[in-house]
């Protein structure tokens, strides 16, 4: 019989409710926060709705939704479209966790897709060039320093009319949409999609017209579909597509670029989430579309998050615009981390680090693709640090793998509406090398997979 969630939302409000001393989003948050780490509330446990929590606490439900709020975005909780609010495995756990006394069977998160800290390059070269960058000091703004542009431009294969920074590719997103957008507003995205664009479409109050992909990207005759309904924009990601795994051939790029052509319109956003650490050159519909793509590339992974540096370009009166609208244009990037960026593109040494950190992940995604495809379960995609898991509940799959240790994230998450199959999505990054864990790891999410959501019994 397949596991179910530990304990019923009514229990988690319960606990709460005689753990909280102060009735605040805060508060809220921090309690719940302290249960899940102490082990009272687990993986796969569903909360109550934020209704019932206002109710019980006495609290308004926008106080409710601000924690659940705060928490999602520390990845500890995971709404999911018309499924409810899950405890996701909370990403402070040890990275390897024994089970059931046996230390060669090491379980690790396989949620958040985050780096690997074994393959981050050093800093400190690159820091101390980012100390002696020109205009350093200087009063006025400088959005994308030339050296940044001379070492990224190289990568790009068209000349965008203007560049600019943000602290991440989420903000550099959330700028650039909510430049072009307003709530209400139609834009076109690949299905299924990152759940991180989904999170900010829906903190935007976007409608999305959903594009459908096969193997090698968005499909031309769906983009058509999509550009019926007159959205503001088309949003994809041309390699390391998150969850899917695929890179957009030329070719595909170019009939996209022909059916785009026939609305110059419409914009068009290319999310390069993974940047260097892909396995496939980078190709843009930009080459064909001058003045109409954004090009959105972050960092993160290949040289880890304090950097807190991405960088994005494109149209000048867009990025000018979006601009003005982080902290009401008075915001920018230290240039010192402008010039550690650029000095980390363009030394030959750390590029040989990326270069071999791309080749881990590639070779850890495909060992357990293979390992999973000896288990019965076939994944899709070449590129990425995610593999796209079939199963038969995702909720199911979820709590049982959380009670195991082994942290997975649900795939509808990465749509923007209901979908009758079930998918999860899981991250090669922290996956270990050795053969014997890894297919441990396979056939924990083989069983998994099989698993049916006991409420659909009901």
């Amino acid at each position: 019989m397949p596991p179910t969630p530990r304990q019923s939302p009514e229990a988690v409000l319960a606990q709460m409710s005689r753990s909280l001393p102060q009735p605040s989003a805060k508060g809220i948050a921090a309690v719940l926060a302290h249960l899940i780490h102490d082990g009272q509330i687990m993986p796969g446990d569903r909360l109550p709705t934020v209704r019932e929590v206002a109710t019980v606490l006495k609290v308004s439900a926008p106080t409710v939704a601000s924690a659940w709020a705060d928490l999602r975005e520390q990845g500890i909780l995971e709404t999911r479209r018309r499924g409810g609010t899950f405890v996701m495995p909370f990403r402070d756990k040890p990275m390897f966790l024994p089970r059931s006394g046996r230390s060669r069977s090491r379980w690790i998160d396989l949620a958040f897709g985050v780096a690997d800290p074994a393959l981050l390059p050093p800093l400190g070269e690159a820091l101390a060039n980012g100390l002696v960058v020109a205009q350093l000091h200087d009063p006025q703004k400088d959005h994308a320093i030339p050296a940044l542009v001379e070492a990224i431009g190289r990568t790009i294969p068209f000349a965008p009319e203007a560049w600019s920074t943000a602290s991440n590719g989420s903000e550099a997103t959330l700028l650039v949409l909510s430049a072009l957008t307003q709530r209400g507003s139609r834009v076109a995205v690949e299905q299924p999609s990152s759940p991180r664009l989904m999170d900010i479409m829906q903190t935007l109050g976007l409608e999305v017209i959903p594009v459908a992909c096969d193997a090698s990207g968005p499909l031309p005759a769906a983009l058509q579909t999509a550009l019926q309904k007159d959205p503001a924009l088309f949003l994809y990601q041309p390699r390391g597509q998150i969850p899917l795994g695929h890179s957009v051939p030329a070719e595909r790029i170019a009939e996209l670029a022909q059916v785009l052509a026939e609305r110059p319109e419409i914009m068009v956003i290319e999310d390069d989430n993974i940047g260097p650490l892909s396995a496939s050159e980078f190709v843009s519909t930009g080459s064909h579309l001058p003045g109409k793509v954004v090009v959105i590339r972050t960092y993160c992974r290949a040289y880890g998050v304090d950097l807190r540096c991405s960088v994005y370009a494109g149209p000048q009166a867009l990025l000018r615009k979006a601009q003005s609208l982080r902290s009401h244009g008075a915001a920018m990037n230290s240039r010192i981390l402008q010039g550690t960026l650029a000095w980390l593109v363009s030394d030959a040494k750390t590029t040989a680090l990326i270069g071999r950190a791309a080749q881990t992940y590639t070779r850890r995604r495909g060992n357990l693709a293979a390992a999973l495809a000896r288990q019965g379960i076939e994944t899709q995609g070449h590129d990425g640090v995610f593999l796209w898991v079939p199963v038969r509940s995702e909720r199911a799959a979820v709590a049982a793998l959380g009670k195991h240790n082994i942290g997975v994230a649900a795939g509808s998450a990465c749509y923007a509406s209901f979908r009758a199959e079930s998918h999860i999505r899981v991250s090669v990054t922290l996956l270990p090398d050795e053969s014997e864990s890894v297919e441990l790891i396979a056939q924990m999410i083989a069983e998994a997979a099989s698993f049916q959501d006991p409420e659909s019994l009901a």
